[in-house]
């Protein structure tokens, strides 16, 4: 018998090994990544993580607790999207409308175009999912706008790139399009 047992201490991983591992949709990768790590930077991509698994509940539990720490108006806003995200999956709609109000003011008032655009698509998709095509279009545009008047190389200084968001836009327009019977539209 052995006269003492080994306990292995997991590998901590760094914060751009666990967004290498998210921008390539290795998920669980990522969430192994960022254990341990306790930045609001880590908690914003565990949250972004939890909700690509479909996990809303998780999600919302990341990012609590920030209440009390100095953040940018940059991190309030990706905090408010997040949650606004996490809320309405959760079917608490008002809640998500107000935490997307939040998520558009924070985003206007930081330097983060891309958060700005992507705050967007999250209002189009939410105004799409209560019918409202009108709204819809109209925050999907106003994405698109966001990101051809900030339209430079690509920094990987968001979680999300800019033309990843302008894409992700492209594409809710093509269904809400399509949806409509304007497949050459699409």
């Amino acid at each position: 018998m052995l006269a003492s047992i080994t306990r292995l201490n997991p590998r901590l991983g760094s914060f751009s090994e666990a967004l290498a591992a998210y921008r390539a949709a290795s998920l669980k990768t990522c969430l192994s990544k960022l254990h341990g790590l306790d930045s609001v930077p880590a908690s914003i991509l565990r949250a972004r993580a939890l909700l690509r698994l479909g996990d809303a509940e998780a999600a919302t539990a990341a990012l609590s607790g920030f209440h009390d720490r100095d953040l940018n108006r940059s991190d309030q806003g990706e905090i408010a999207m997040l949650q606004g995200v996490a809320q309405y999956r959760l079917d608490n709609k008002d809640q998500s409308r107000d935490l997307s109000r939040d998520a558009f003011v924070y985003s206007s008032l930081s330097t983060n175009p891309a958060l700005e655009a992507e705050v967007e698509f999250y209002r189009g998709l939410a105004a799409l999912g209560e019918d409202s095509l009108e709204e819809a279009i109209a925050s999907c545009y106003r994405g698109l706008e966001i990101a051809e008047d900030h339209c430079r190389p690509p920094k990987n200084d968001s979680t999300i790139p800019l033309g990843h968001v302008a894409a992700r836009i492209c594409e809710l327009l093509a269904v809400i399009a399509s949806s409509d019977g304007r497949y050459r539209d699409a």
